[in-house]
């Protein structure tokens, strides 16, 4: 037989010290946690102490004052008798708080933070084109739930591939856990479009030549065009214009448009408008629009 704790005579020393160096004064209650700590009341000292794996002593609850009072906050603060000691499932230590004929709980663990399915739902590629609610529960089985910031639900509203959101709950006893939400993606900005010539390009002279105008790309940073969805179209204002349209991929994403500059004998000239559109995987549609003009007169037309 060895001694573990205490010097033999009543006291009140020693904390985080070795525990054979310290003073207690009518020990009991002895219990152990799920690592090995020992926990006791020390009973005239009116505190709770732990011995951990590596033999220091500490005190967890109590101010030592034979009294009742600190209910809703720090153990330390405290004032208890003492008496028996036993934990539940949950890692939280009870005391049968037998003078103050109150049974009393020492809350160690954090609150528990559940997160529910994603509104709304993402799409069929996996995306959401707008912010993103997450709902959530708090609860703490031990002294219960404090604070939760944010409030459920919990609100996304950054772009990218991988968005998720931190809630904070604090439980009565100032445990704290931190959780961090279900990633999602989202993306609430369409595809862009480089290669259209500005509004009003002009083809010159008008020799029913086929003048190569653009090559149109279309593109989406974050979630990616959707298949299928870049399309390119032109249209003239003269009824034999669509003859002289030519649009070709290139086979490398990129679409050619080639116009003939030509016109009509009478009237204000030929305007081509073209049209790009695109849509991307988070269901965000694009659309751009410029023209080209063939004009009637060499007046402050510029060869193409």
């Amino acid at each position: 037989m060895t001694v573990c704790a205490g010097l033999g005579h009543a006291g009140f020393s020693g904390d985080n010290g070795p525990a054979t160096a310290a003073l207690l004064n009518g020990p009991g209650g002895l219990t152990f946690d799920t690592v090995g700590d020992l926990y006791f009341s020390d009973g005239a000292n009116f505190r709770i102490r732990k011995i951990d794996a590596q033999g220091t002593i500490t005190t967890v609850a109590g101010t030592g004052t034979p009294s009742f009072g600190g209910d809703g906050g720090p153990a330390l603060l405290a004032e208890l008798r003492g008496g028996p000691l036993a934990w539940d499932s949950f890692g939280n230590l009870f005391l049968l708080d037998i003078v103050n004929n109150v049974l009393r709980v020492l809350d160690r663990t954090p609150p528990s933070i559940v997160f529910g399915a994603p509104v709304p739902a993402a799409n069929e590629h996996g995306w959401n084109n707008t912010p993103v609610s997450i709902p959530f529960t708090a609860s703490d089985p031990g002294s219960s739930i404090a604070s939760v910031s944010p409030m459920s639900p919990l609100l996304l509203t950054a772009e990218g591939s991988a968005v998720s959101g931190t809630v904070v709950a604090t439980d009565r006893a100032g445990n704290q856990a931190h959780s961090t939400s279900p990633t999602v993606k989202i993306d609430m900005h369409g595809p862009v479009f480089s290669g259209l010539p500005a509004a009003g390009h002009q083809l010159w002279p008008p020799d029913g030549r086929m003048v190569h105008v653009a090559k149109v790309a279309a593109s989406d940073p974050l979630s990616g065009l959707a298949p299928e969805s870049f399309v390119v179209s032109a249209t003239s204002s003269e009824p034999d214009g669509s003859q002289q349209i030519s649009i070709v991929a290139d086979g490398f994403g990129k679409v050619d448009i080639w116009l003939a500059a030509q016109r009509v004998a009478t009237g204000p000239g030929r305007t081509y408008t073209l049209m790009a559109t695109a849509s991307d995987k988070a269901g965000n549609t694009s659309t751009a629009q410029t023209t080209c003009v063939v004009p009637q007169h060499l007046e402050n037309a510029v060869t193409a």
